[in-house]
């Protein structure tokens, strides 16, 4: 059973309305006039900030259906599974980015010679 005591502002909205369970979601735009926001970029950003901070201590599913609140232990378990592989591509990604790094000097060196052969820095006789 979910304690209700750790629900923020955007899980006691899904609470009160009803949105517990796949089948009954509310969307970001319901949070927002819920709240009395206009559904701008910025306030969808909002939204998006309170789901993180209370997925701190609460679990609030976002799905292409909507928000909810879990009702049953398969709807936690298919969201740690979703959650789970994620995190895992994230962190294949970083793989990479990471490999390159190393790959990479401090700063990247320009090649600074000229048509002519002449080094940049010294070009006409006197040094810049």
């Amino acid at each position: 059973m979910m304690d209700l005591s750790k629900l923020g502002e955007v899980g006691a909205f899904l609470y009160h309305s009803g949105a517990v369970g796949q089948s009954n979601p509310k969307t970001r735009r319901d949070v927002l006039l819920a709240k009395g926001l206009e559904d701008t970029p910025a306030n969808r950003r909002k939204v998006s900030k309170w789901l993180e901070a209370e997925r701190q201590e609460t679990v609030i599913i976002g799905d292409s259906s909507g928000l909810y609140l879990p009702a049953t232990r398969e709807e936690v378990d298919k969201y740690v599974k979703l959650q789970s592989a994620r995190a895992k591509g994230v962190f294949r990604t970083l793989k990479s980015a990471r490999l390159l790094l190393k790959e990479m000097p401090g700063q990247i060196e320009m090649n600074m010679e000229t048509e002519g052969g002449a080094d940049a820095e010294t070009q006409g006789g006197a040094e810049l």
